[in-house]
């Protein structure tokens, strides 16, 4: 926390004037790739967060953590951990414990640098991050850490599922982005996927494989990109400019080839800038109006994690009324094909 107050007081006070500086971006994505740590500081920290969320008092915590079943109370701060490995299950109520402490830390991480940012920088410069991800109150984030939220938009991750049908598939990514307008009414994508993406490096990792995503087709790129504007991005940044030539993600494509040589791509971006110039005066100062919602709350959300045998149909659940709610609204099924037609209107064509 200290080496990062430090970074981040450096970086404003250095760059705060520079005049093509109009806003910052807390962090990226936390808890992306891992959202859980358990070092001996994280159980330290851990058990002062259950004093203060307890009153110091550990009858408090046993009758809340409901302890005395598998006679597991506790009698002194020093026995309580992170859950670790068990002989059998571990108590449901620690498990949401772990989520909620989880969910602050990271939340305390972002804050700190919203409070030197807004103290060192002009009025005029925004503050924002790139969320959703997993093990954070995103309502909580937002309030305490942003000026508004923003998001990464990778549609291909759908494309590349096979329990869902054209045009599910590129339907479905709108369920973030109509979640992320929940969370502010504008926000921006400071990632707008712009080619196949891919990793690759994990051979001493078990649990994630190496990937590559099949290549948009022509005008997809515009149609994830106009998804985003539809559903009320101020702002779409593509990711990347340059396919890296090294590195994990030496397959994540951008709008330029390896060598920084035009691709195709670029083309289809200066197309999009094009069309959103001519149609500013229509976009810029209007919001969109939902007819629908879907209520988020993170213990429930968590404890749905903690409960797994019901919370692989909740989540299925909750793409299935997404899914069955986009089609109501549109007043168009979910059958047949998106085509890009010659003016950049989505067609759905039976």
């Amino acid at each position: 926390m200290r080496l990062c107050a430090g970074i981040v007081t450096m970086m404003a006070e250095r760059y705060k004037g520079h005049a093509a500086v109009i806003g910052w971006q807390i962090d990226n994505e936390l808890n992306c790739h891992s959202d859980v740590s358990f070092a001996e500081s994280d159980h330290t920290a851990f058990r002062q967060w259950c004093r203060e969320k307890y009153n110091d008092s550990l009858d408090e915590l046993n009758a809340a953590w409901r302890t005395a079943f598998w006679a597991q109370t506790y009698n002194a701060w020093e026995q309580i951990y992170l859950p670790r490995p068990t002989v059998t299950y571990h108590s449901p109520s620690q498990l949401l414990d772990f989520y909620l402490f989880t969910s602050d830390s990271t939340i305390r991480f972002a804050e700190l640098q919203y409070e030197i940012l807004t103290r060192l920088l002009p009025e005029e410069q925004f503050i924002t991050h790139n969320g959703l991800f997993g093990n954070i109150d995103n309502y909580e984030l937002m309030a305490r850490t942003v000026d508004f939220m923003s998001y990464d938009s990778y549609p291909a991750f759908q494309l590349m599922r096979t329990d869902l049908q054209y045009p599910h598939k590129d339907r479905l990514s709108g369920k973030q982005l109509s979640r992320v307008r929940g969370l502010s009414s504008k926000f921006t994508v400071l990632e707008q996927q712009a080619g196949p993406g891919g990793q690759i490096g994990n051979v001493l990792n078990n649990d994630r494989g190496d990937y590559l995503q099949a290549t948009p087709k022509p005008g997809q790129m515009r149609l994830w990109t106009w998804q985003s504007i539809a559903h009320g991005a101020d702002g779409v940044l593509y990711f990347r400019w340059r396919t890296c030539p090294y590195g994990a993600e030496s397959l994540w494509h951008g709008l330029n080839l390896y060598g920084d040589q035009p691709h195709w791509r670029l083309e289809e971006a200066k197309r999009v800038a094009k069309k959103t110039r001519m149609l500013e005066d229509v976009i810029i100062g209007t919001d969109v109006m939902e007819k629908a919602a879907i209520m988020y709350d993170y213990a429930n959300d968590s404890n749905v994690k903690i409960e797994r045998y019901i919370g692989y149909d909740y989540w299925n659940s909750e793409e299935q009324v997404y899914l069955a709610l986009k089609e109501l609204i549109s007043g168009q099924p979910l059958v047949g094909e998106v085509v890009i037609g010659p003016y950049d209107v989505w067609i759905l064509r039976a």
